[in-house]
């Protein structure tokens, strides 16, 4: 266990603890907390994400105004199962702890992180970006550039890097039986519930992923690697509009010691895509294009040992994770969307068979 002291719930974010916390972190000197307004913010994970909104007793210039508290996500939720078992809280926590100091990344500044390995549960108190621009399906092409642009020099940064051999928690591998499982479960409850819902080709799509995952997984885990967000869609960025640099990464969950291909994968392969496109060429044509913008990237940060065909090699790799993907995002929503949910799954494996179908006509299908 490792500073487990922490809030668990959104009753525990008091004037008292922000105080002792925010001037522990060197926020806070003279003044003092005087009121705390602390909010949900929807969609957040599991229902635990909150906007803590402070005053104080006196001005004082590096005092935030505004943070963002993700606590332990509420039990009983999908949400809360796969996140536990994957770990993913106090993965999010121990980045901001261990690593957040030595990536070349633009990251939330962090107030507070704390995990419980025991009870695999873990909080932060971070940086609200709500000032930049967050990134939401629908992007502009250049926001699409900045966010990957920002992905190389992470992972440019971090390359080959001894310290994340030392870090046995950033390996995927030990992820992937909680991973198929939970997915396999709602697969389960999906053909339970919504009979029909998922045409036969999208379940057979998924299940092949699923049954290629450990392999594919333990292929991208070989050397070359660095420290990838493991969770890049459009959704983790935030964007600031005056830095040409201008993409800040966010939602560290599933940060992992992985070849960088993965990442790109995740960018630009899980529906609901990063922006709409009229048709799947188009499609295609783009992500081929900024991958390999990305790659010039990769090289231009220093990068030597990680060639072009290395890339698109482990891009399609990851599709074993990347088909699936999209699931999760539906079925943690699910209690969010209501009536919307099933439209929005069978949409959603409707567009999952048109694109794999359209990779195969190209033969970087299944």
């Amino acid at each position: 266990m490792a500073n487990a002291d922490f809030s668990h719930t959104q009753n525990d974010l008091s004037t008292q603890w922000l105080d002792a916390t925010l001037r522990q972190a060197g926020a806070i000197g003279r003044s003092k907390v005087a009121s705390v307004t602390v909010t949900p913010i929807e969609g957040g994970s599991g229902g635990s994400v909150f906007r803590v909104s402070l005053s104080y007793d006196t001005h004082e210039s590096s005092a935030p105004v505004s943070l963002i508290a993700k606590l332990p996500p509420r039990k009983g939720t999908d949400a809360h199962r796969i996140m536990t078992d994957m770990g993913m809280p106090v993965t999010e926590a121990k980045f901001y702890r261990e690593l957040a100091n030595h990536v070349d990344a633009r990251t939330p500044q962090c107030y507070f992180s704390a995990y419980d390995i025991e009870n695999r549960t873990g909080a932060v108190l971070i940086e609200d970006l709500g000032r930049m621009r967050l990134g939401r399906p629908g992007v502009s092409l250049d926001d699409a550039r900045n966010a990957l642009r920002s992905l190389a020099r992470l992972h440019a940064s971090m390359w080959n890097n001894p310290m994340l051999q030392q870090k046995a928690w950033l390996d995927w591998r030990d992820r992937v039986k909680p991973y198929a499982r939970c997915i396999r479960g709602w697969l389960d409850s999906l053909d339970q519930r919504f009979p029909c819902v998922l045409a036969d080709r999208a379940a057979a799509i998924i299940e092949s992923a699923l049954q290629d995952l450990p392999s594919a997984i333990s292929r991208l885990s070989r050397p070359p690697v660095t420290l990838v967000h493991g969770d890049p869609w459009i959704n983790n960025f935030a964007f600031d509009d005056k830095s040409r640099d201008s993409a800040v990464l966010f939602d560290w969950q599933l940060t992992a010691r992985m070849r960088p291909g993965f990442d790109i994968a995740c960018f630009l392969d899980i529906v609901p895509e990063y922006r709409t496109f009229d048709n799947d060429d188009a499609w295609i044509e783009e992500t081929d294009c900024l991958a390999r913008n990305y790659h010039s990237a990769l090289t231009e940060f220093g990068v030597s040992d990680y060639s072009l065909d290395d890339l698109l090699s482990d891009r399609n790799l990851a599709r074993a994770y990347t088909v699936t993907a999209g699931l999760w995002s539906q079925m943690t929503l699910q209690d969010l969307i209501g009536p919307e949910f099933v439209r929005n799954v069978r949409e959603w494996s409707e567009r999952l068979v048109e694109r794999t179908d359209a990779l195969g006509r190209t033969g970087s299908g299944e």
